[in-house]
């Protein structure tokens, strides 16, 4: 994949970021997921529908865009036509398994971004926090002739603690929901990590900004040694 550009929007999001012109634009973002096994408490399992958001923006100049977590202030079409901020931050996802609930079912994490309002239009209480960790972006080019971009999640196998025992990374799923979605108009599924590396969340159509919100969950279905399991995800944008 090959793509010289010469004005393209500077990529921001809450997460790591890397543009490479040479192998195509590639705006990766990194979500580290921190699962704690202590004696305390952890809050419900909710259960949202998969909805989404979309909304269509022009197409000069070309650039790409995303966002997981926090973000460096507020985007909206203005910001986008002149560019945004890059953002170092790295979120966390995290939960604490009581004891007494070691095995018994699926428990919510919960996250410490701040992400609440729509960055594309200030829709307020848009996801719930610290329940969700905010997800958006788009693909803006002139050639909308076969153009598409890909979103994509690349995970380790599972989290470890220091002393090396593991949790497999497909034991944490996610459901997609935001505050006055479009109902039946998916831009993020409801999914889980893979074992397998790299997978697919979105194929997007340029032009078009997409959003939602990610609640992850622990299914909880084992009984493990106690400790601190730790794991990085990187979610990446990218296009030909």
């Amino acid at each position: 994949m090959k793509m010289q550009m010469h004005k393209t929007l500077t990529p921001k999001t809450s997460l790591r970021l890397a543009l490479n012109a040479a192998q195509g634009l590639i705006v990766p973002a990194q979500l580290r997921l921190f699962l704690q096994l202590l004696l305390l408490m952890a809050w419900p399992l909710a259960s949202p529908c998969s909805h989404a958001f979309t909304i269509q923006i022009s197409a000069p100049p070309s650039g790409l865009y995303l966002q997981v977590g926090d973000g460096v202030g507020q985007l909206n079409l203005t910001a986008i036509n002149s560019g945004s901020a890059r953002n170092s931050t790295v979120n966390t996802v995290s939960l604490a398994v009581p004891a007494a609930r070691l095995g018994l079912g699926p428990l919510a994490m919960t996250t410490d971004s701040l992400v609440s309002t729509s960055p594309i239009d200030g829709y307020p209480n848009y996801c719930s926090i610290p329940a969700q960790v905010y997800i958006g972006g788009f693909y803006r080019t002139p050639n909308t002739t076969g153009s598409q971009a890909s979103l994509t999640i690349s995970a380790p196998t599972a989290l470890f603690n220091p002393a090396g025992e593991r949790i497999p990374i497909n034991t944490i799923s996610w459901l997609t929901s935001g505050l006055g979605d479009v109902a039946n108009n998916p831009t993020v599924p409801n999914g889980t990590f893979s074992t397998s590396g790299s997978q697919v969340l979105r194929i997007s159509p340029p032009n078009v900004w997409f959003e939602s919100c990610m609640q992850f969950r622990y299914a909880n279905s084992q009984i493990l040694p106690p400790g601190t399991y730790t794991g990085q995800v990187t979610y990446s944008l990218t296009a030909p």
